[in-house]
């Protein structure tokens, strides 16, 4: 395909194709903008966890999603449901500034600790947080078939287990009924 400046140059001069032209270099542009940045924007997955400070119920169903996608590729393991059930809503880490002072009278060392402020867009002052540490998991329940195979509920608590990093004692894993 070759492009044909002297038609272009005619197109542009009759008022009735110029509106034509005109939106067609547009369109050309936002597809090459668009697919410059690797394409459409991708939906978030189930790889992905859900984004800073997100409702707890949110992580919840990511961890389920996650763990039903491990648990389901486990061999012996057919259809899936999980429930996670979290112990708590997260929790913000602040950073704080130190200050040592040593008292030689009295040969003992003062720690003073206060957390480091800033203004947020509205104007008040708040704690500068360093990170959100996720909701801790309180329990896991799996319910799919294959559980009645010792083997198979085995493996699939090893997996939950490892996955959590939370004790054996935290999930529970029964037969689908039939």
């Amino acid at each position: 395909m070759k492009l044909d400046l002297r038609k272009l140059t005619a197109a542009l001069k009759d008022p009735k194709k110029r509106v034509w032209v005109i939106m067609a270099i547009g369109i050309c542009g936002m597809l090459l903008i668009l697919f410059s940045r690797g394409g459409l924007p991708a939906s978030p997955t189930a790889d992905e966890p859900p984004r800073q400070g997100a409702a707890p119920q949110e992580y919840a169903a990511w961890l389920e999603e996650r763990l039903t996608a491990m648990v389901s590729e486990i061999e012996g393991v057919g259809r899936v449901l999980v429930m996670v059930t979290l112990a708590n809503s997260g929790e913000y880490v602040y950073v704080r500034e130190e200050k040592r002072s040593a008292d030689s009278t009295q040969q003992r060392e003062n720690l003073e600790q206060r957390y480091v402020m800033v203004e947020s867009d509205n104007g008040r002052r708040q704690a500068l947080v360093r990170t959100r540490l996720e909701p801790g998991v309180q329990g896991v329940v799996i319910i799919c078939e294959g559980a009645e195979d010792v083997f198979v509920r085995s493996r699939v608590i090893n997996v939950v287990t490892t996955a959590l990093n939370i004790s054996s004692a935290r999930v529970s894993v029964e037969k689908i009924k039939s």
